[in-house]
This record gives structure tokens, sequence and C-alpha cells, in this order.
């Protein structure tokens, strides 16, 4: 049976007129023809398409010429979504002369892409890849079309993707089997793909304390692992206003220390900005600096080993 999927898989991909590839290694359950014909319903002149699974057999990151066109889109056996038309050689300068006023300024722009499917009231989303002080983040900015728009904000981190699931089959079995050992009760997900192509899990859960329900998140590694959990799991949740830090593990204040663009950034309610988790024997650190009377924002989310899970930068212009 492996043999004839694999077969048949062959010659689905040989047959189609141009060059397919799958940079994962093959499957014979997560065999791309349905989703090539997808992008070949949407973009007829599609060719050289590439594949990487994101979830085995069911969705995957696709690139892919069309013209003089190059794309880069989401797709599994019905739809595309999150399409990306490059264009690299042409940043917004209006882009670059906004973070000159920020407290990110300095970093170089790449890969400049815009979001052929976002068109909300007249809107546009470019995604980019934002260097700063050594260090990539997934750069999105959105926009109104036209000579005189201004953008109001921008956010930058470290995913590409985040794919939303409101059912728990598309996260590993090591994560679902831990949730029912600890009576926790999913309510939602999200698979978040870094751009080092590793992947996350960002769960919300419920789950009752002394006859009261309470939400909670957590985040898990590539493995299943949990790597960080919410403060609402501390017992008793620490108050707002007094932070349950007394001096932050040496490796954390040395990455902070290590980032210029965070001086002068300060915790303004130290209670909810400056917080260590414990669920399960666990410890994990959350920290939002803020700057500028909130208009310039940092989150940091670290594991018990001081390990950073993601950092994510806000500007309101």
């Amino acid at each position: 049976m492996k043999t004839s999927a694999l077969f048949v898989l062959s010659v689905l991909l040989i047959t189609s007129c141009n060059q397919v590839n799958d940079l994962n290694p093959v499957d014979p359950n997560a065999e791309p023809a349905a989703a090539v014909e997808v992008v070949k319903g949407r973009f007829p002149q599609a060719q050289n398409l590439v594949f990487k699974t994101i979830i085995t057999s069911k969705i995957w990151e696709v690139a892919f010429g069309s013209g003089v066109d190059k794309y880069t889109s989401l797709v599994d056996k019905t739809k595309m979504w999150e399409t990306f038309r490059a264009n690299p050689d042409s940043v917004p300068i209006l882009l670059n002369d906004l973070l000159l006023t920020s407290s990110f300024k300095g970093g170089t722009f790449s890969e400049n892409a815009e979001d052929i499917d976002f068109y909300p009231f007249a809107e546009r989303r470019n995604r980019l890849i934002y260097t700063l002080n050594g260090a990539d983040y997934s750069f999105n900015w959105y926009r109104y079309k036209g000579e005189n728009y201004r953008p109001t904000n921008v956010t930058f981190d470290k995913y590409k993707y985040k794919i939303q699931f409101s059912t728990q089959e598309n996260f590993p079995q090591t994560l679902r089997e831990y949730l029912t050992a600890q009576s926790l009760t999913f309510r939602f997900g999200e698979v978040r793909v870094r751009l080092n192509d590793e992947k996350q899990y960002w769960i919300q859960v419920e789950f009752k304390r002394s006859g009261t329900d309470f939400l909670g998140f957590m985040l898990f590694d590539d493995k299943g692992k949990l790597k960080w959990t919410s403060r609402e799991f501390n017992q008793p949740i620490p108050d707002d206003q007094v932070t349950n830090i007394e001096t932050l593990p040496a490796v954390i204040q040395q990455h902070l220390d290590n980032s210029p663009e965070l001086v002068g950034f300060r915790y303004y309610t130290s209670g909810l900005d400056k917080w260590r988790s414990e669920f399960d024997g666990l410890s994990s650190y959350y920290l939002r600096l803020r700057n500028k009377d909130y208009a310039e924002l940092c989150e940091l989310y670290f594991d018990q080993d001081g390990n950073l899970l993601n950092q994510r930068y806000f500007i309101s212009f």
C-alpha cells in the first residue's frame, strides 16, 4: 500500500505541466496534489511550485512564480490565503521616515511583499523582514492606498504565520494528552510558525479553581512540551500593582541589557508588566516595557531557563 501511494504521488507530480517540489520528505499521506490544483485554479500560469509542509497532510506554504511575479502563500486542499506578492526592491519611503522617529530606528528592511487578499476598506498589508541589532523580525504594517496615506501603527515579532483552530486535532498528541491530564479544557489554539520555520503552539484553556472558572494561555514547543503559561495559573493571582519578581534571572537581564532599542523603556504597572508564572512545577516569565506614553511597547516571553520564546514590538504613530 505504501509503495502504491508513493507511485500515485509520483505520477501526479510528474504529469503536472510545471515543476513541483516538496522541501520535506515525501509522506504518502501528505501528497500535495490537491493543493497543486488549488494553486493552479487561481494562478493558471503558476510554475516552479515549491511546497513546505506546515501541518502534515493539511496545510503547506507554497512559493511559485506566475508571469513576472513571485508569490508565497498558505494553501490547503480547498483554498489559498496569506498570499503575498514579492516586491523586494521597493520599501516605502514613508515607512523608513516614520521609524526614524521611533526607538526602533537603525534597522534594515528586506523581502518586501504585499498581501494581495487584504483589502478591507481600501487598506493594504505589507510584510517585510526588519533586521534590528542583529535580529530578524517579521514586520507587518497596514496602510491606506493613495499618495497621502499614513499608517497609524506597526507591529513586528518572530512569527511568520499564526494559524488559528477551534479544535484540537491539529496539535501534537503530547500537547492534547497534557491538557487532559491537567483537567484543562481546550478553547482555541494557534499554530505559530517562526521565521526559522520552528513551530510553537499557543493555546487558550479553561480551568476551575475553588469552584470558579478561569481562562489562561499556554505556549508549547514544536514537540508539544509546555514552555510558558500566563499569570492566571498562579495561586493566588499576583497583585496587579506589585510584581512577583524580585530579581530577574541573569540571562534575562543580560538580554535586556543587550537591547539598546529599549533604553528609556520602563514598566508602567509592575504587577501586570513584570511577572513570573508558576504551573505544574514550571516557571516562566513575561515582561512588557513601554515608552513615550504607551506609543512604543515591547513584550518578551521567556521560559524557565531564560530562553526567549518571542519578542514583539508595537509602535503607534
